[in-house]
């Protein structure tokens, strides 16, 4: 797990009018290989293969168009990693009610059991994305069930765990690994948020406001957009991103303590996802800050999963059929499009 991208918006993320499914096709394969790219991250919403917390046995049919995108990677040579991916609600009620908890421990257990049929080379199971317990130590007591739990009925393959309250890199550090050499610690990062989500409709209401941020901030540009904010609280943050100064070096700073606390811990690290909101920054900018993220992950060995392959965050042009590579991003990630052998 190098170089991947996730295909979001498939399985997960669907369940509302402006986003309907973006099923990847043969072709889409394709170019995500010919580029060099050795993995795919598969989010799948848990409520698409099972009543929550009902229980029961697994969705036949949604288990058979899982398990169809799965073999269509596979058999393109692609890695797979089967991301849990629910709704922030699914994640709330997994934090405050412990019979949902047990419901899908029980749903983990019967999903692994399957998926324990795939070639555990060639297969990765993370038991959730972005947790939103906000206490570690709650966190690390879930992550340890899970990890368990899947264990038992998927003894090879590699679990994936990430830290609490949205496995950030900072949260990841509070994590402590389990007794397990099969494991694999994620986390995700989009800072500064200011310009990765800038426009965005979800997440703070402070990053609706701001458009058009540049990445990196020069100081008078800072000055100029300061002058065009209206609310105090997106003024607080943006004072704060001018304050950081985000740049390169401050980007291999911080996702070199990520591969420290690997190193302190014996553990492999992987950043499950990285990427920039298209709407409203600048694609000279927008490419600019992935090249600077991709290369510092790859300074500290770490390997990425970029977000996304044809969604908001996209890695291919809009609008385009049969999909084709936004070249500037490419280059940015440091892929170039060749002929399979």
């Amino acid at each position: 797990m190098k170089r991947g991208i996730n295909l979001s918006h498939w399985f997960s993320q669907t369940r509302l009018p402006d986003h309907p499914p973006l099923p990847a096709t043969a072709t889409d394969m394709q170019l995500i290989r010919s580029l060099g790219l050795d993995h795919i991250r598969l989010p799948v919403d848990p409520v698409f293969l099972r009543e929550f917390p009902e229980g029961g046995p697994l969705n036949t049919a949604a288990l058979k168009q899982m398990d169809a995108a799965i073999q269509l990677a596979l058999a393109h040579g692609l890695n797979v990693v089967v991301d849990m991916h629910p709704r922030p609600d699914f994640k709330e009620q997994l934090e405050n009610e412990p019979e949902f908890f047990n419901s899908f421990l029980e749903f983990w257990k019967i999903l692994a059991a399957h998926l324990a049929n795939y070639d555990a080379e060639h297969l990765a199971l993370e038991i959730l994305n972005e947790p939103m317990v906000k206490d570690p130590v709650q966190w690390q007591a879930m992550a340890d069930e899970l990890h368990g739990a899947i264990r038992t009925a998927a003894p090879k393959h590699t679990i994936i765990i990430g830290g609490a309250e949205w496995s950030n890199a900072e949260m990841l550090r509070q994590l402590v690994p389990v007794d397990d050499p099969n494991v694999v610690y994620t986390f995700h990062f989009y800072d500064p948020h200011v310009f990765t989500h800038q426009g965005a409709r979800w997440g703070e209401p402070a990053w609706l406001e701001l458009k058009g941020v540049p990445y990196p901030l020069k100081k008078n540009q800072g000055a100029e957009i300061v002058q065009n904010i209206s609310n105090e609280d997106t003024l607080a943050v943006f004072q704060d991103y001018i304050d950081q100064q985000w740049d390169a070096e401050k980007i291999k700073g911080q996702l070199a303590e990520a591969a420290a606390w690997a190193e302190a811990h014996g553990v492999a690290v992987w950043c499950g996802e990285f990427g920039v909101y298209r709407a409203y920054s600048d694609p000279d900018d927008r490419a600019r800050y992935l090249h600077d993220v991709r290369t510092a992950l790859e300074l500290q060995g770490i390997g990425w999963t970029m977000w996304d392959y044809q969604g908001s965050f996209s890695l291919v042009e809009e609008d385009t059929k049969p999909s084709k590579s936004d070249k500037p991003i490419a280059e940015a990630l440091g892929l170039k499009e060749q002929p399979l052998k």
